[in-house]
């Protein structure tokens, strides 16, 4: 059964990290990565060990948006 709400944490430019639930759809995702942007974006999933996985905007450089945290692997 699919999930309605998932927990997150939400990463945004200059702020501490937060935990919160966000709808399991694709509006709500969409919305979720695309904070600061002038439209919705489209979503990019990176999957990490242990079951972890980050959500970003896949269009954000070429919106302009400030990136929110490096990650080196």
């Amino acid at each position: 059964m699919k999930e309605q709400t998932i927990l997150a944490v939400k990463v945004s430019p200059d702020k501490e990290a937060e935990l919160t639930h966000l709808k399991n759809d694709l509006d709500s995702l969409q919305k979720a990565v695309s904070e600061g942007a002038p439209c919705q974006g489209l979503i990019e999933c990176v999957h990490l060990d242990h079951g972890v996985d980050i959500l970003c905007n896949d269009e954000g450089k070429l919106q302009h948006l400030k990136p929110c945290r490096r990650l080196e692997f």
